[in-house]
């Protein structure tokens, strides 16, 4: 998102087949299309070379991602943080704040605020339980994250998985961190 000087912000031009238009297994159409194109599911399915992605924080901050996000907090509705700032206020400057925050996370500047604390009843009962409650903006980052970060850990999870060998669970988890179980000591002879 670029500023033209009249206040205005102008779209950057994203080709329609990298937006939305992509054609991935079943496996992957819970991913978000904003956010992970055709080939970058492409990479999730086959892995990336040297299994490491090196970054996806530009992915988070992309305005497209932040936009998405946004739009999910506004449809979750919910309390504003201690900031008191609601969603109907965040909506009135929905572009400029999302400008200012894709510019603070691309400049490493993102600091989170402090989450109000409030307490609710639980179910049932008559107690009541601690709740945190995140701003408006942290939601959003929150959300951009959590849509960027969600396909590559449940691509690792799957390939981790499928490589569990059979055993006791202590041996599955031992194979799969590259050490031995240790063995329990026989009791009574």
């Amino acid at each position: 998102m670029r500023e033209t000087g009249t206040g205005q912000h102008q779209l950057f031009a994203v080709s329609a087949k990298t937006k939305q238009n992509r054609e991935v297994s079943a496996r992957w159409a819970w991913t978000e299309p904003v956010v992970w194109t055709e080939r970058m599911v492409d990479a999730l399915e086959q892995g990336v070379k040297g299994g490491k992605w090196h970054s996806l924080i530009d992915k988070v901050y992309a305005e497209r991602t932040l936009r998405a996000a946004w739009q999910r907090v506004e449809r979750n509705g919910g309390s504003g943080g201690v900031d008191g700032q609601k969603i109907r206020d965040f909506k009135r400057e929905a572009d400029k704040r999302l400008g200012a925050l894709g510019n603070q996370l691309l400049q490493e500047q993102y600091e989170p605020m402090a989450i109000r604390r409030v307490f609710i009843r639980k179910l049932g009962s008559h107690e009541l339980r601690p709740l945190g409650i995140p701003t408006i903006r942290d939601r959003v980052v929150q959300t951009a994250l959590r849509s960027v970060t969600r396909a590559n850990l449940r691509a690792r999870l799957l390939r981790q998985q499928l490589r569990v060998p059979a055993g006791t669970g202590h041996q599955r988890c031992a194979a799969t961190r590259g050490w031995t179980a240790p063995r329990r000591p026989k009791l009574g002879g």
